[in-house]
């Protein structure tokens, strides 16, 4: 695109009898073929831009001016793009990370549940389905009970009222 027109542009300076020697062997150096100038537009993005910049000013003040231009408009395009990336891949992984934690955090919750029924079972020591309060209170002090409630953010010293309440609303 540009690259091309800058080449299209400075063709007949190189060829001119108007500029010293040196001057068109840079000129033709940074623009003289196709492969030159677009070698020329890849280093410009890569912050590489004041010598070609001067090599076209030579020929006319206002090629700097435009070659300039082109330069912003590139690296704002690069960075606006960059940025996008960097914004998405970011969201991606946020979004990924919530996904995740939302996963494992069911999983517990399921494995609490399963162990809370299976401890439920043990405790109805007379099997008949329902979990009276001296039942509950016989096994409050064991280990089990305790690593259960601590797993579940139960504080030990709750389990009394926890019982009442639930009892409440079975009834």
């Amino acid at each position: 695109g540009v690259g091309i027109v800058i080449m299209q542009m400075v063709g007949s300076a190189i060829e001119s009898e108007d500029l010293p020697r040196e001057q068109r062997l840079v000129i033709y150096e940074y623009f003289g073929t196709f492969t030159k100038t677009q070698i020329t537009m890849f280093e410009t993005m890569f912050a590489n831009w004041v010598k070609p910049c001067r090599c076209l000013m030579t020929i006319q003040e206002y090629y700097g001016v435009v070659f300039i231009a082109y330069r912003c408009v590139l690296g704002f395009a690069i960075l606006r793009v960059i940025t996008a990336v960097f914004i998405q891949e970011t969201n991606s992984v946020v979004e990924k990370d919530a996904e995740v934690r939302s996963i494992r955090k069911n999983k517990a919750n399921k494995h609490n549940l399963l162990e809370l029924d299976n401890l439920f079972k043990e405790l109805d020591t007379n099997g008949d389905g329902y979990l009276t309060w001296e039942e509950f209170t016989m096994l409050t002090g064991s280990e089990e009970i305790k690593m259960l409630a601590e797993q579940l953010d139960i504080k030990t010293v709750d389990l009394e009222h926890m019982f009442h309440t639930i009892d409440r609303k079975s009834t």
